[in-house]
């Protein structure tokens, strides 16, 4: 599996997008040898931002770029990840992050790890406006990018196949000693380990992006109707605790599906577990973004 070029993944996402300059920053701030020339003789950056569009859709989006220096982040790419994040923040915008990355840029020695900490602010800045974040995990995402900001994210997607983790598994399996597991490293693992929210391949990535976004968007002001309980008949307490446990009475699996017409679940406890009892998901009702919580009782796992 190749990584995606940014600007090929801004036209498999977007309808529209207005490219923004990059921000400023130190560029060789330790004199490495040899790296000057080669950010001379390089177009561009390893990081692409602007304003997209989606549908009707407007985020700030920000694409690492991964054929420069291993998509890795230095402190021009740090600065404009913060000047991206601020930009989501006073529009008033989700925020799209898209990475494929290896980690901190080693050229830059410290000035590149104090990239993170940086990132990690402005995405915390957004967390506590209430603007969305969502990341798009490409492949590769490793070291600092995918420890720091990309893992912070409200919403966290990974392309099929992609390898996700902090250290790569080449470095892994040498401080390991030992092979790793089978599938080790993968978009599929993380799923199944509680890590990430769904794994999507990349052709279908922007349907899943469109799902997200009008789930998330700003509501719509509505009055909720109230539910008449005045003709409710309750049986004496043998009869429903038979309807309760019913086998055939629906599960919320089922009124979930049947209740919102747009639904995107979301899984695990992002420390390395889920619950497949519990469901979890976004879902918009009466024009307002929601946060659907409920046991499927069916399962195992369910305690309740």
């Amino acid at each position: 599996m190749d990584p995606i070029p940014a600007r090929q993944r801004i036209e498999m996402l977007f309808d529209s997008f207005e490219e923004l300059a990059l921000a400023d920053g130190l560029t060789d701030p330790i004199g490495f040898p040899g790296y000057q020339q080669t950010l001379d003789s390089a177009p561009g950056e390893a990081i692409v931002w602007g304003i997209g569009r989606v549908g009707t859709h407007r985020v700030v989006a920000a694409l690492f770029e991964f054929s420069f220096l291993g998509g890795s982040m230095g402190d021009v790419v740090g600065a404009t990840l913060e000047a991206a994040m601020s930009r989501a923040l006073t529009d008033g915008l989700s925020f799209l992050a898209v990475t494929a990355s290896g980690g901190a840029r080693m050229q830059e020695g410290m000035f590149a790890l104090a990239q993170m900490p940086r990132a990690v602010s402005a995405s915390v800045a957004l967390a506590a406006a209430g603007i969305p974040r969502i990341t798009i995990l490409g492949h590769p995402t490793t070291g600092g990018v995918y420890a720091s900001f990309a893992s912070l994210s409200d919403i966290l997607l990974a392309d099929q196949g992609a390898t996700i983790g902090f250290a790569g598994p080449r470095v892994a399996e040498a401080v390991a000693g030992a092979p790793l597991p089978e599938h080790s490293h993968t978009a599929e693992a993380a799923y199944e380990h509680g890590l990430i929210d769904a794994v999507v391949p990349p052709q279908m990535m922007r349907d899943r992006l469109t799902l997200l976004l009008n789930i998330l968007a700003p509501a719509i002001p509505q009055d909720v109707p109230q539910m008449d309980t005045t003709s409710v008949n309750v049986g004496d307490a043998w009869e429903e605790y038979l309807l309760a446990r019913h086998a055939e009475r629906p599960t919320n699996s089922v009124h979930t599906s049947n209740l919102f017409d747009q639904v995107f679940e979301f899984h695990g406890d992002r420390m390395g577990n889920d619950d497949p009892g519990v469901i979890t998901a976004l879902v918009r009702f009466a024009e307002r973004p929601v946060v659907l919580i409920a046991l499927n009782r069916t399962h195992p796992n369910a305690s309740g």
